[in-house]
C-alpha cells in the first residue's frame, strides 16, 4: 500500500492510512477470541503484542520527528514477523489438535502417559 502512494499515485497515501487501522481492530479480535477458543501461552499475547506494534505505527509518524519516524519501517518489519510466528504456530495448532499441541510442549519426564 505503501508503495503505491510513493511510485505510482500519491492519492493512494490515503488508503494506506486506511487499511492500516483494520489491523488494531483485528489484533484485538484475536486476542478476545483466544479466552473463548481457551488457548494459551504465546498465541494469546502475540496477537496482543501486535496491538501495541500497529498503535506504535501510528505514533511513528504522528508524533515521533526526525529519525525516530524511521521506525516506522522498522515496526512494520516486526509486525510482519510477528504476524508469520504467529500463523505458523496457529497453524501447528489446528493442525495437530489442542491436546496434542499442549502434551508436545511437555518434557518427556512431565509425561506420564507413556
Amino acid at each position: 500500500m505503501a508503495g503505491l502512494g510513493l511510485f505510482v499515485n500519491s492519492s493512494d497515501w490515503q488508503l494506506h492510512r486506511v487499511f492500516a487501522n483494520y489491523f488494531e481492530g483485528i489484533a484485538l479480535l484475536l486476542f478476545l477470541l483466544t479466552f473463548l477458543g481457551r488457548i494459551h501461552g504465546g498465541l494469546r499475547w502475540f496477537p496482543l503484542g501486535l496491538l501495541v506494534l500497529t498503535s506504535l505505527q501510528h505514533m511513528t509518524i504522528q508524533t515521533f520527528s526526525g529519525y525516530l519516524r524511521a521506525l516506522h519501517t522498522i515496526d512494520a518489519l516486526l509486525l510482519f514477523g510477528i504476524s508469520m510466528h504467529l500463523m505458523k504456530r496457529s497453524w501447528r495448532w489446528l493442525s495437530i489438535g489442542k491436546k496434542k499441541y499442549l502434551q508436545s510442549k511437555k518434557p518427556d519426564c512431565v509425561n506420564i502417559e507413556n
